[in-house]
């Protein structure tokens, strides 16, 4: 019994470190390629394709997150490169934004035109979509990149990508302007808080969702458009939003009693008001919110 204890020890071992080696060549891999290049992200995606199956739960998570990672970031490193491949259809592409069109439409522009299209098939057949921001063209991330990866990942990381794709499709800003508000931040936040709770050992968890959180709550309750820009009142609704907030929530006490002050002050919060959200990390936001009122006001 000893002797088949020690060598179900020593393959328990040899597994852990092949396990691990795979996982340290493919990082090194990664290491090796140029975020710049487009190209490279489909290296290391044809790479994690081959390896992730015959790797253990925990190693694929790992060569996921490498991978996830350097996507992201070849995101972001790319965009020099693809504003140069664009530069001779510029002022075209210029011209369909100036028409207000979307980001799909422009999409299906490029896509008819073989010209056009060679020109962005490096990022687009290696798991590249696009956004408009600014009058430019940018590198952007498709979900269904990621997504590709989610049944093989452990159930908490891949229900993150699954929920990031779903949260992801919906946009919170449109360049800097927020075009969510309201009711539906309240709900926005209300997933994310939710997905937090379900999943507190993710690590995700901590490097992102609680994040998000922390950026979606002032958004939320002091967004550039809630309140009235003649009187200074807090909109109905959005009243009614924070109504329904879930005292589950850690900014439940927060919406309770900004209902109960407002409702008592003719629907406008008071400078007093402050004192709210400095538990909660968000006093510096309410000065600035403040601050915005008051010129506001001021210029009426």
């Amino acid at each position: 019994m000893r002797g088949l204890a020690l060598v179900f020890l020593a393959l328990s071992s040899s597994a852990t470190l092949c396990g691990d080696d795979q996982v340290a060549r493919y990082r090194e891999q990664i290491k090796s390629l140029d975020a710049q290049r487009p190209e490279s992200v489909c290296q290391a995606r044809a790479t994690l394709r081959d390896w992730m199956p015959s790797a253990e739960p925990v190693d694929r998570a790992a060569m996921f997150r490498e991978f996830r990672a350097f996507y992201l970031d070849a995101i972001r490193a790319s965009d020099g490169l693809l504003e140069e491949a664009l530069e001779p259809i510029q002022n075209e592409l210029l011209n369909w934004m100036q028409q207000g069109q979307s980001v799909q439409a422009v999409r299906q522009r490029i896509d008819s035109r073989p010209e056009v299209r060679g020109v962005t098939a490096r990022w687009l057949d290696c798991g590249f979509s696009f956004d408009m921001a600014e009058g430019f063209f940018s590198p952007a991330m498709d979900s269904a990149t990621l997504l590709e990866f989610a049944p093989q990942l452990p159930k908490d990381l891949g229900d993150y990508v699954r929920f990031r794709a779903r949260e992801d499709a919906e946009r919170v800003f449109a360049e800097t302007t927020p075009v969510l508000a309201g009711e539906e931040l309240r709900q926005r936040l209300a997933r994310w808080e939710e997905f937090a709770r379900s999943n507190p050992q993710l690590i995700e968890t901590r490097t992102e969702v609680r994040a998000a959180v922390e950026s979606l709550a002032p958004l939320y309750f002091l967004g550039p458009f809630n309140f009235d820009l003649q009187t200074g009142r807090i909109h109905p609704d959005l009243i009614a939003s924070w109504s329904r907030m879930d005292r589950q929530s850690r900014y439940g006490g927060l919406a309770a009693e900004l209902v109960r002050r407002v409702k008592a002050n003719d629907r406008k919060m008071t400078e007093k008001d402050r004192a709210l959200f400095e538990p909660l990390g968000m006093g510096g936001e309410f000065e600035n919110w403040w601050q915005v009122l008051q010129l506001r006001l001021k210029d009426r």
